[in-house]
Formats: C-alpha cells, structure tokens, sequence
C-alpha cells in the first residue's frame, strides 16, 4: 500500500488487483523493468488495474497480458505527448511439443521366418488454445497523444507431429539342418536341408499429427468520448487492434516405417505415413466500442474520495492562479472542475443510485458538485478563487489579520499532526484510530466555521437585495425622465427646424436596452419580467445585422440603436431570491458594469451633438448618462448578489462534504472497525488542506488590503507559496512565513499611511464657526433633476468622479490632490426644515470606489459599502452626531476609503418629525480627511 493525500496505490493480491486514485496533475504508469524514478508508477502486469485520475501518462507501455484495465481520467496520453502503448492481448501460446520418438523396432525374427510388422507411431497431442485477450476500458475527456490500445488473442499452440513408425523386425537367417531319411534294409541316412532366410517384417505406419489450438478471442475496447466532437478529434490519435489468435497449425503425421530387411532377400514395404492433424479454430475479432460518454453511466466510476481529491487540486491550481503572472491556473481549474461536475452531476440529479454507494458517499458526491459547480460559476464570471472581482479588498485592519491568521495558523498546526500521525501509522491501528478521531472533532470546528460564513453570506444577500430593488426603483425613476427630456426635445426640434428624427427617438423612448423585454413568444416560454427578476438581468450588446429594422413586441425600432436583449429566467418571479432559487447558481447578466450601455450613449451623444446649443439637447444628454450610470451600478449589485450567492453555494457544498464524512467515520470508529482506508486518506487529507485553505483565505485577505493602502498593484502571495504540481511546501511552517512576510508589509504600509503629510481641511479652518473640507456642491445648476427628486423624495444619489493630476479646478474641488482618504463625510443641507431643528441624514458609498495614487494611476477597489449618520441643528450647524468614515491610524478597525464614488444621501421622514424639503435649494457635500500631493 502507497499512500499520500493525492495518490493512492493499494495492491491486492487475493483478489488479483491493483487499485489508484490520483488527484496529481499527471499520473504517470509503465510495466518497464528497471525503472527507478519516483515520479514513475511500476504496474504489476499480473493484475488487473483500475484507475481513477485526472490525467493518466503512459510511459512507452503499459502491457499486461489477459488483464481487466479500467481507467477514469479526464486526459489520458503518453509522457510529453509522445506516443504509447496499453497492451491486454493475451501472452504468446507455448511453441509445438516436438513429436513423440518413434517406437523401438520388433526383435528380430528366429532364424528363416518373417519379420513382424513395426510398430505404428503415436498421435501427436492437441495445441493448447490460445489465451483470450483482456479488457480496455477507458473512460475520458480527451486524448492527447498517439495511443495504442491492443486486445488481440493469442495464436493457438500447434498441434504436435505424429511419431514415426518403427521399422519392420528383421526376417530369420536362412540356415542349412540336416534331417533323416529312411533307407533300406533299415538304415537312417541323415541329408542336409537348407532354409531360406525370412521375409523383413513391413515397417509401422506413422502417427497421426494432433489437432492446432484454437485461437484467443480478441478482448473488449469499450471507449467513452467526452463528446461527439471530442470523441472524434480523439479518434485521430487513437489505434485500436482487437484481433482473434489465428488457430495453431495441425500437428505433420510421423512417417511410415521402414521394413524390414533380411540376407539375400529384398527390404519389406514401408509404412503408411501417418495422416497431418487438422489446424484449430481462429479466435473470435472484437469491434471497439466507441461511443460519447454518458455522464450517468459516468456517476457509476465516481468514488467519493477521490472526487473530492480533485476538488482540492482543482481549488489549489484556482488558488495559485493570477492574471498577470499565473493565468494557466483558470483554465487548468475550470477543466478540472468541469470533469468533476460532469463525473457527478447525475448523483446530484438523482440520476445514478447506486445499492453499493452509502448514503454518507453520495452525500459526499452531492457536495462535491455543489462546490465544484460554484467555482465553475466564479471562473466564468471573472472572479478569483474566494469568489471576489479582481479589484476586491477589505478594509479590516492589521491587529485583526494578525489575530485571525495566528488562530487558523494555530488549527493548521493541530490538524498537520493528526494527518502526520495517521498516515505514518496507518499499520499501527491504535494510533491510527486515535488520529482518525482528532482529524473528525477538528473537521466538526471547520464545519461550524464554515456554517457562520454561510450565515453572514445569507444576511449579506438579503441586505443587498433591498440595496438592488431600491437602484432599481431608481433605474425606473430615470428612464421617466429620460424619455421625458427626449419628448421634450423632439418637440423643440421638429417644432422649430421641421427636422423629423423620428427613428432615433423612437428608439431612445421605447428603451430596449431596458431588461425587462419580452424575450420571445409565449410559446417559447417568454414573458413580462418581473421588477425581481430584472433587477438580475444586464443589457446586452449593440447587434448589427443586415436587417434594418428589428420586432420589440411593441414596436420596431432601427437595428443600429438595439440593444441585445438579456435572457430571463423562464418563471414568473416575485423577487430577487425567488430568482436566485430557480436559477440555481447565478443571474445571466450581460454588461454588468454597463460597458455596452456607454458605447450606446457614446452613440447617442453623437447623434445629439449636431443640436449641441439647444437646451433639451443638454438635458437630454444629461438625462442619458444619469440613466447609463444607475444602470451600471443596478448591474454591478446584481453580480455582487451573484458573487454571495456562489459563496455560499461552495461554502454549503464543503460542509456537506465535512458533515458526510465525519458521520461516516464516526460510524465506523463505533463499530471498532477498521475504516476503508481510501476514504480515510482521503479524509485526512481533505482535512489537512481545508485547514491550509482557510489560513490561505485569510493571508488573502491581508493581501487585498495591503493592495488597498500601499495602491501597488497586488501580487497573489499564491504563486510562490502554493504550487499545485508541489503540495509538500503547504504546511505550517511555509504558511507561517508566508504570514509574517505579508503581515510586516502590511504594517509598512499601514505606518505610510498614517503618516499622510497634509490633511484636509487644515488645523486653522477645522476651528472655525462653520468649519468645512472640500465641497461638492449640489445645485439646480449642476444637478437639478436630482435636487427635484430630492425635495419629493428625501433621497438623492450623486457620483463624485476622480481627479487625475490634469483635472483642474474648475472640474473637481479634488483636482490636484492624489491618494485621498476620509475620515468624516458631512451633508449640509440648506432649506430643509424640521420641528425639532434638528436634520438625520443618512450617507451611504455603494463600495465600488476609485483611488488615484501619486503617480496619477487610478486604482479601481471593490468593498463593503459603508453607511453613516449625520446629525447636526440646522439653526447654527452643530454636530451631534459626526459621519465618521475611518481613520487613517492602524489602530481603527477599518480602512479609510476615498470619495471617488458613488453616493447615496437619505432623509427619513420617521427620523426628522415635520420634515419639508420643498425649499432645499443648495446641498453642501463636505468631506474631510488626508492626501497627497501628485509626483511631478
């Protein structure tokens, strides 16, 4: 038995089987002799072999005679694409018996007789039939080298040759007697008499030769393709031979005997020659099997452990993964992770029961697809391997990493010494046992850990979908306007210059792009999205087609400003979560930070441009780009609600898998039996590696946020410390380095930033009467659609964009500042009027924020949104209650943010008794905090 956690060889002698699982990147078999390589797995060839792989290497060949060979494997070749053998034809049939001696000659005849006949020869013995040839059955996704599969019977064993005949017995020397004869008067007279010598004795007759051997019937090639088109490709590289054994030649008769020969007499007749023996029967040919694999007859192969052993390896090429300095590691993760949810989706669907699978395996398996399918979604959406955008970091602070590395650092090195001592003493069965048991208590704290995630995941979802329905209430708030700037103008244009433009604002009004189209008709199962499900949906892009005109279900509108339309989630939905349910894993949303919806407002805006000095040409614009900008952010929620959601489908996934398995082993541990050992290898090394996962997370985390203070463009700590091909390195000490590196580049950059040389607004201005930071102004002038909605509503939602070291002052109040931070955020708001004097404003950044660096470098960050209050009297401006944002120490417990984004101001009516807006005619935004100078 060799064991690891990615490679498992049990050899079983009683039952004449070689058993391997394998989660290694390459698997690499030969039945070579001399081969002294570590990274090289000698096959008995007297075995059967079953594999179970990701990918499987052949090196030159893989030959055993008469064999049963089952391979799983998503890729099967030869080492380094060269060409290779998998040989199960049955051994070569023995050479001929030589034929039989002939038998002894008769004895001489007496003297003057015949001489007998000699003997006949014996018959040749039959051939043994040839061997039949063994099995190939070979399950997988491709191929990816010349391949040879062979089956083919052996050749039946010759029939033996007849034995000669022996030769005839000699014939009797003549010889001369005397005898008497009778004479007279009484006498005897003796005369001498001579005898001719005997005839020579015929010779035997020959053996009959024996019967050839049959041939071997020619084995079974079944061969199961990923696809069609796949099975083709992999055809080309495939050589198949399963031939019947020719039967064995029949055995040549022996030869007659000579005859006899005797003095002075001729030699007898030789004997007959024996008759040759008939050839034997030609084995039978066997056809391969080709056909596409059937991923339910696929879930019969799939074996617990070793999915979930592909799991870990999927998820550590994910982890090692990085755009700009690792980007093979998302396709090496999405093609593992795609053979896995092929290899046990029909488990998942209730399609492959099994009477030989447990409960607690197929639980496994059914969690297993859970989290693989939840990665897969990830990857397709562009997301790293914790389910966050490229541009993601926390805001927590370095005493908080610091602690929450040291505690999982501190359970990474209490499971490493069970998975030590358990694998170390796997024939001690005591020790073993006892290792056994710390590996389930500990996988019971991962699973707890695990389900308060999951729990925060849940709150996180349910207050972000309110965030959602609210945007989008917005989304629809600005389309009014829009369409109502767009009548307005068309009124003044036709109006004024008789210009029919018609098309474009039949376009414009009717809003394709909008997704909540009808997608098809009914009997396709389209239909009216609801508020719920649209907020889900992104827009499509722009589709030029030959046709001019395209059908909306309400109207036709030029094919040159439609855009394409999104498609929904066939059921009529009442809200968000009700969608996320049917849809499973996410929301198809296309464009979702609205890049497509920009070309078509880049579009728009050309069209306008001609009618640049009309007022509701401005208006209209302006209208155009509130809307693109709510769009986009409506969008980017719905992919943060995607991303949450596949959180906690991975998440709900792996305690599936953790719950499953500790019940299994406690069940096993009860009864005092000794557990299988594949599931337990597999189980202490899926522990191990959930541990070093979650100490990965979290110096994760402490990355991110060091790519949040220092603005340098991160580096994924992963390449270094996780090497896929590698796991040795993936243990306390290396992670413990690792930490201590990260966590004092942390810091450094942590003191930098407290650091800041100017901060704003000075000491001088702070102390004022009505001290304020820098100010952005919301007016009827600069934002009045948006002040409007404000006196009705109490709510207003404003960008603030960057500033880059060319912006001037007239374009930002920020313009010559870089690497801003807040520490306060303020809204005065001026004409609000209340019973008690006192105003409750509500601030809130939606978390996609945008911080310029020294070297005028715009830095994109994605986080938790923030929300603040704001209380003040509005008789004479003082605070009661400061909108505290952070601070720029490493003793607050979050990051300091920028004011580049997006935000969002609330007046309750419930919180400011008497409440009227309708005389706010000017909204003072004031943001305090720390900068930098921009670099020359």
């Amino acid at each position: 038995m060799k064991s690891d956690s990615r490679l498992t060889v049990d050899i079983d002698h009683n039952v004449g089987q070689t058993t391997i699982l394998s989660s290694l990147e390459r698997l690499v078999l030969t039945t070579e002799d001399g081969v002294d390589d570590d990274d090289v797995v000698s096959v008995d060839p007297e075995l059967d072999l079953f594999v179970y792989a990701n990918a499987v290497e052949v090196r030159t060949s893989l030959v055993l005679p008469g064999r049963k060979i089952l391979m799983v494997a998503r890729e099967i070749g030869g080492v380094g694409s060269a060409s290779a053998t998998i040989d199960v034809s049955a051994a070569r049939s023995p050479e001929p018996l030589p034929a039989p001696a002939p038998p002894n000659a008769p004895s001489s005849a007496a003297g003057g007789r015949d001489g007998a006949q000699g003997r006949d020869g014996a018959a040749g013995q039959a051939g043994q039939a040839g061997g039949h040839a063994g099995s190939i059955d070979l399950w997988f996704g491709d191929v990816l080298s010349p391949l040879t599969l062979r089956a083919n019977g052996a050749d039946g064993q010759a029939g033996q040759g007849g034995a000669a005949g022996s030769k005839g017995a000699y014939g009797g020397l003549g010889y001369t007697s005397s005898r008497k004869t009778r004479r007279r008067k009484n006498s005897v007279v003796r005369k001498p008499v001579r005898v001719k010598a005997g005839m020579g004795g015929p010779g035997g007759n020959g053996g009959p030769g024996g019967r050839g051997g049959s041939g071997g019937h020619a084995g079974v090639l079944i061969i199961r393709g990923r696809a069609d088109s796949r099975l083709r490709g992999s055809l080309s590289v495939l050589s198949c031979e399963a031939v019947g054994g020719t039967g064995g030649a029949g055995g040549i008769g022996g030869s007659g005997g000579a005859g006899g020969s005797s003095r002075h007499r001729a030699p007898a007749a030789e004997g007959a020659q024996g008759a040759d023996g008939e050839p034997g029967i030609d084995g039978r040919d066997t056809p391969p099997d080709l056909r596409v694999l059937d991923f339910v007859a696929l879930a019969d192969h799939a074996i617990a452990s070793h999915q979930a052993a592909l799991l870990q390896q999927a998820n550590l090429h994910y982890l090692a993964a990085d755009p700009n300095h690792r980007p093979e590691g998302y396709r090496r993760a999405a093609e593992l992770l795609d053979w896995i949810t092929l290899s046990t989706a029909a488990i998942h669907e209730g399609q492959a029961e099994s009477a030989e699978r447990s409960p607690e395996c197929a639980a496994t398996l059914r969690g297993v697809y859970c989290e693989a399918r939840a990665r897969l979604a990830q990857l397709s959406q562009g997301l790293d391997a914790f389910g966050n955008t490229q541009d993601y970091c926390p805001k927590a602070s370095l005493e908080l990493y610091a602690d929450s590395i040291q505690r999982r650092l501190e359970m990474l090195a209490t499971v490493e010494v069970a998975h030590k001592t358990y694998v170390e003493n796997l024939a001690d069965h005591r020790r073993a046992r006892a290792a056994l048991e710390d590996g389930r208590r500990q996988a019971e704290v991962l699973a707890g850990e695990f389900r308060v995630e999951v729990e925060q995941l849940q709150a996180q979802c349910a207050d972000l979908q309110v965030r959602i329905e609210q945007v989008h209430a917005e989304v629809l708030r600005r389309r009014v306007q829009l369409e109502s700037s767009l009548a307005r103008f068309r009124t003044k244009i036709e109006g004024v210059a008789g210009c029919n433009i018609g098309d474009v604002f039949n376009a414009a009004s009717m809003l394709v792009f909008l997704p909540m189209m009808w997608t098809g008709s009914k009997a396709q199962g389209g239909f009216w999205g609801s508020v719920g499900a649209a907020v889900a949906m992104g827009t499509g892009g722009i589709i030029e087609r030959g046709v001019r005109y395209a059908d909306v279900g309400h109207g036709s509108v030029p094919r040159k400003l439609l855009l394409g339309q999104v498609e929904l989630i066939a059921k009529d939905l009442k809200s968000l979560s009700d969608g996320y349910r049917a849809h499973q894993i996410g929301f198809e949303v296309d464009d979702a930070y609205g890049q497509k919806l920009m070309v078509f407002q880049q579009e728009f805006n050309a069209t306008l441009q001609q009618y640049a000095d009309v007022v509701e040409s401005q208006s209209a614009r302006r209208a155009m780009r509130d809307f693109v900008d709510i769009v986009a952010r409506r969008n980017a929620l719905a992919m943060e609600f995607n991303e949450l959601a596949n959180r906690q489908l991975e998440r709900s996934g792996t305690i599936d898998q953790l719950v499953a398995q500790s019940r299994q082993l406690s069940q096993d541990l009860a009864r005092s039996t000794q557990p299988d050992l594949h599931r337990m290898v597999a189980f202490m090394g899926g522990l191990y590696h959930r541990a070093v996962e979650q100490v990965l997370r979290h110096i994760y985390q402490a990355s991110r946020a060091l790519a949040f203070w220092s603005l340098e463009q991160p580096r994924s700590p992963f390449a270094e410390i996780v090497r896929a091909d590698s796991p040795a390195p993936l243990d306390h000490a290396t992670l413990t380095a690792a930490a201590d590196n990260l966590l004092s580049a942390y810091q450094s950059a942590v003191e930098a930033m407290r650091n800041l040389p100017q901060r704003f607004p000075d000491a001088a201005r702070a102390r004022a009467t009505k001290p304020r930071g820098i100010v952005e102004l919301i007016t009827d002038d600069t934002h009045p659609d948006e002040l409007a909605r404000f006196r009705k509503t109490g709510e207003l939602y404003v960008n603030v964009r960057p500033a880059t070291p060319t912006t001037s002052s007239d374009e930002s109040s920020f313009a010559g500042l870089a690497n801003v931070r807040l520490t306060e955020v303020r809204a005065w708001i001026l004409g609000a009027v209340t019973a008690t004097g006192r105003l409750h404003v509500t601030l809130e950044s939606d978390g996609a924020e945008v911080i310029v660096d020294r070297h005028g470098r715009p830095r994109s960050f994605r986080h938790a949104w923030d929300r603040v209050a704001f209380v003040y009297r509005l008789a004479d401006d003082t605070i009661e209650i400061d909108g505290t944002i952070g601070s720029v120490s490493q003793r607050t417990r979050y990051a300091s943010i920028g004011p580049f984004t997006r935000w969002r101001l609330k007046v309750e009516p419930h919180l400011n008794a008497g409440l009227d807006l309708s005389q706010v005619r000017l909204i003072e935004l004031d943001f305090w905090g720390a900068c930098h100078a921009f670099l020359a």
